[in-house]
């Protein structure tokens, strides 16, 4: 019941911040691979400041997808909610602002990665292997496999 609770709070809290973030005509406008950011050299440098890089606690390396249209890295947007992993992806040229991936939000979900074909998407989550299970806080690895408009359902990864 504890976790239910700050699930309901920091999905909110989520929403909020998402939903007035992407209303805002403040979110730049981003073009081009790599949200438009110039290409790495031999220094290191923050990447993409202020929208993958913020004052959230983020959690993984972006994972771009292999035709550079989409990204997904993992975030805590605070310590007592759940881990989740959000996305951006590009329409018309230009990338859309982030949001919380259709699959994650529930559950502790991270460290996205995708198959060389970009037609799966594997990460680590706490969620339950069936929906009838109890929770445990497991770290277990899933899948999502990529359909016409989105992706398929979750399934914990068999080998």
């Amino acid at each position: 019941m504890k976790y239910r609770a700050i699930f309901v709070a920091t999905f909110l809290s989520l929403l909020l911040i998402f939903s007035s973030h992407a209303q805002q005509d403040e979110f730049p406008v981003l073009k081009g691979p790599y949200l438009g950011q110039k290409p790495p050299g031999m220094n290191p440098v923050i990447f993409a400041p202020g929208i993958i890089t913020t004052h959230y606690h983020e959690h993984s390396s972006p994972a771009f997808s292999p035709d550079g249209k989409e990204v997904y890295w993992s975030v805590f947007f605070n310590f007592y909610g759940p881990q989740v992993i959000v996305w951006m992806k590009t329409e018309n040229s230009l990338w859309k602002a982030p949001q919380v991936a259709p699959f994650s939000g529930q559950y502790t979900d991270g460290n996205p990665v995708f198959t060389r074909d970009g037609e799966k998407l594997y990460f680590e989550s706490q969620r339950p292997a069936q929906k009838h299970d109890e929770y445990t806080g497991d770290l277990d690895l899933w899948v999502v496999k990529r359909k016409k408009n989105g992706w398929e359902s979750l399934s914990i990864w068999d080998g």
